[in-house]
């Protein structure tokens, strides 16, 4: 069976893909509103009260993964869970049992994201930077961004008020980027 799940204020619900049926909170948190849902491979993750906790798709299963200042921001990519520290605001990985516990970026970030091979990044000064998850290679793609996106290989970003694109960012990374308005 495929599931939905989703935040309804405090709890995260669980609601049958294909018939629609009533929904059931698998979690009530008792700290505020939990952020970050991330489902993969029979398990939910997300942050309560600046914890990473995995629930097991029914709901029966929860535990806590152990980082040292708390979490703002997380995703789940294989393996492997990313996440900016509530103390530094920096871009650490950690396996999915808690250990291998690294470091990702240098500088302090408003926002990411990544698949493992390249993370992006809009740091505290809005520069958008590109660097492998080990944090190596880390480059500036351009600079006075508000917001940006990931996805499949694609990167979309609001500069000055214009939407730019590029595509197949990652694939034969290529430094002489070409930039695409979007119309």
């Amino acid at each position: 069976t495929d599931y939905i799940f989703m935040f309804e204020g405090n709890k995260i619900i669980r609601t049958d893909k294909d018939t629609k049926a009533t929904e059931l909170t698998i979690y009530e948190s008792k700290s505020g509103e939990p952020t970050y849902l991330n489902p993969f491979d029979g398990w939910i993750w997300f942050i309560d009260g600046g914890k990473i906790y995995r629930l097991a798709y029914y709901g029966q299963i929860i535990q806590e993964l152990s980082i040292p200042n708390g979490a703002t921001q997380m995703s789940v990519n294989g393996s492997w869970i990313y996440f900016v520290d509530a103390k530094d605001n920096k871009v650490y990985k950690v396996r999915d049992n808690g250990k291998n516990l690294k470091p990702v970026t240098d500088v302090p970030v408003l926002s990411y994201s990544c698949d493992n091979r390249k993370i992006l990044f809009l740091d505290n000064q809005n520069n958008l930077h590109c660097a492998n998850t080990d944090s190596s290679d880390d480059k500036i793609l351009d600079t006075n961004v508000s917001l940006f996106t990931y996805t499949l290989d694609e990167l979309y970003y609001l500069k000055n008020g214009e939407i730019l694109h590029i595509p197949t960012l990652v694939a034969n990374y290529d430094a002489g980027l070409t930039y695409t308005p979007v119309k």
